[in-house]
């Protein structure tokens, strides 16, 4: 399945062609030098005073199936009903760090994501295909992991090669099926002043 976004404007292949399937190949492991290539990947985004605020915790089902199964466990309601699936799973963290007046410093998340977007177009670059995830049990991670006070889960990567929809719920093949969207840049981008929308060609 293919599912290159539909743009005015032509951008990058590995955006255009990144998207994030339901329904992954938990019959199909990831190398392990296709998951160092992409933990390499995001640790090569811009990053402030080059701190890399993040730690990637690597959940293998076929290199460490206790530490998968533990992640199953974190998954809410709805994530656990498909992302079971995934073999192979990368946890981000964030270092909680704060500014001289107590307030939480914002940069470490931004930071973060970054370092998150790089891996999954990477991923495309192998043919591997991501989604990522907040809907977990923070709680339940940070219990299983040992995770230290000052290091927040934020989210889940669920990793691998694209499955058969033929095995799973009809309702993940209508989901991945539909046309993909975005705002129009008008609507996300000023110019200028705050509300005036940007002009396009």
């Amino acid at each position: 399945m293919e599912k290159t976004a539909n743009t005015k404007y032509k951008i990058n292949e590995l955006i255009a062609n990144r998207w994030s399937p339901h329904v992954l190949d938990s019959d199909k492991p990831v190398s392990k030098l296709h998951i160092l290539t992409m933990l390499e990947a995001a640790s090569w985004a811009p990053s402030s005073h080059n701190v890399q605020p993040y730690r990637i915790l690597v959940c293998d089902k076929y290199s460490n199936l206790n530490s998968h199964q533990k992640v199953v466990k974190s998954l809410d309601d709805i994530n656990d009903k498909w992302a079971w699936c995934a073999p192979l799973y990368f946890v981000f963290f964030v270092k909680k760090d704060y500014t001289s007046d107590g307030e939480l410093n914002l940069i470490p998340f931004y930071d973060t994501g970054a370092a998150a977007e790089h891996l999954c177009l990477q991923a495309i670059e192998l043919g591997i295909y991501t989604r990522q995830m907040e809907g977990f049990y923070k709680d339940v991670i940070r219990q299983e992991f040992n995770v230290p006070e000052d290091w927040m889960p934020i989210s889940i990567i669920a990793t691998g090669y694209l499955g058969d929809y033929d095995k799973m719920d009809k309702i993940f093949s209508d989901k991945d099926n539909k046309p993909r969207t975005r705002k129009p840049l008008s609507e996300i981008a000023y110019e200028g002043t705050w509300g005036n929308p940007i002009s396009t060609l």
